[in-house]
């Protein structure tokens, strides 16, 4: 019986060959999943897609938050520096604006349940 002495790595090619237990056999990647295996990839696939999902509303959310609250802070801002233009019941008519804008924003970042 020959004894045969693995290439070292930087001579080996990498390709779909793999060896099979017992170092004896190759033959290229099984691409077959057994039962177990599959089932086990549909779960992750699928808790990936609920992952993301629920990271793309929460980055909604996020942003819709960020830019309510700003456009408030800039009601606020219009409102105390008494801002020219028109004016709506004694107050001008770019803080309503903004405050309307501002609660709209953070109404539609609410979480819904």
């Amino acid at each position: 019986m020959q004894h045969i002495t693995p290439a070292p790595a930087q001579f080996v090619k990498d390709s779909d060959w793999v060896g099979f237990p017992g170092g004896e056999l190759e033959g290229k990647r099984p691409k077959a999943l057994c039962p177990e295996g599959r089932q086990q990839l549909q779960m992750h696939s699928k808790d990936l897609t609920d992952i993301a999902v629920a990271m793309r509303v929460l980055q909604r959310r996020a942003v819709g938050a960020i830019v309510g609250a700003g456009l408030l802070i800039v009601a606020a801002v219009l409102y105390a520096l008494e801002a020219g233009g028109p004016r709506i019941a004694g107050v001008p008519a770019s803080a309503w604006a903004a405050g309307i804008g501002g609660l709209w924003a953070l109404l539609a970042a609410w979480p819904r349940r």
